[in-house]
């Protein structure tokens, strides 16, 4: 059977598979296998993948040189260009990006120890003020700059004072000529005790000397008023009232006296230590318009 024209004309195909078909049937099988199988064959496929795969490899180096340029700075002129980025217009200055430090473990362990350290310093530092403080409260208060045992080595203007308080010309030289010690201190129950202890000298009837004690001893609670035991040479009936001064080194006693005796003028006697020797106190009595003092020094 002869399909598209005769035996030998272009584009013959026989179904009883003559000569001249089966020729053509395996040159085109030959052709198609040297299409599939040769080398040569494949080079456009494998120029278009090779292209492929540069466009690819480009896109990613332009990918991977963008994120560059946002995450490291760039210091170098040389890597601006590669960047293709205009050096006129970029700056170091205008590039900062922060950087992670990377640090050592160990380095990082001891900076833990010191700052543990310091805390526990800290820490003692508080605990020892604590304690100082503490102590101060509970240790005992050393005594007051007015306390202290003094002897007489002067006076001013007494003379007067004795005469405003009654006492007479005799009694007057008699304890002008006298020595007198003065004991200021605190008792344990924080009383104020002032004690006066005044020596005369006097000649007896046979005409010996002879030197009597006379011991004036007071004791006062800071802001209460009591009577007060004057010397006998004093002739006033007072309560007297103590205040402390000038965190303890000034003594004041304001004497109130009893306006039915005789005498009943009111006075003040201040017990104050120098300021530039602390072992001087004056001792200050004023009453009326009359104003005298004694000197004493502190006994060791």
């Amino acid at each position: 059977m002869l399909v598209d024209g005769g035996h030998g004309t272009p584009g013959h195909k026989c179904l009883t598979n003559c000569a001249s078909t089966f020729r053509r049937a395996m040159n085109e099988r030959r052709q198609s296998r040297v299409s599939t199988s040769s080398p040569l064959s494949r080079i456009p496929e494998i120029k278009e993948a090779d292209k492929m795969n540069n466009n690819d490899q480009q896109s990613r180096r332009n990918s991977e040189d963008s994120s560059d340029r946002s995450i490291s700075p760039i210091t170098d002129l040389k890597t601006l260009k590669l960047h293709g980025a205009d050096d006129r217009r970029l700056s170091l200055d205008s590039v900062s990006v922060p950087r992670k430090s990377i640090i050592p473990e160990g380095l990082i362990a001891s900076q833990n120890d010191i700052a543990e350290s310091d805390e526990d310093l800290e820490v003692q530092k508080r605990q020892q003020s604590r304690r100082n403080s503490l102590a101060k409260i509970l240790a005992p208060q050393g005594p007051d700059l007015v306390e202290g045992r003094f002897t007489m080595i002067g006076n001013s203007n007494f003379e007067q004072f004795l005469e405003a308080v009654g006492t007479g010309p005799l009694s007057r030289n008699m304890v002008m000529r006298a020595k007198v010690t003065l004991n200021i201190g605190q008792t344990p129950d924080k009383q104020w005790q002032i004690v006066t202890e005044t020596a005369i000298k006097a000649k007896s009837v046979t005409g010996y000397s002879t030197c009597n004690r006379k011991l004036t001893q007071n004791k006062f609670k800071e802001g209460e008023a009591k009577p007060e035991l004057l010397d006998d040479w004093d002739q006033r009936e007072v309560i007297t009232t103590l205040f402390r001064e000038d965190e303890g080194a000034r003594l004041k006693l304001e004497q109130v006296a009893d306006k039915e005796q005789k005498i009943s003028h009111d006075s003040t006697v201040i017990f104050a230590i120098d300021r530039d020797d602390t072992d001087i106190l004056v001792a200050t009595f004023m009453i009326n318009n009359v104003m005298a003092w004694r000197k004493f020094r502190r006994m060791p």
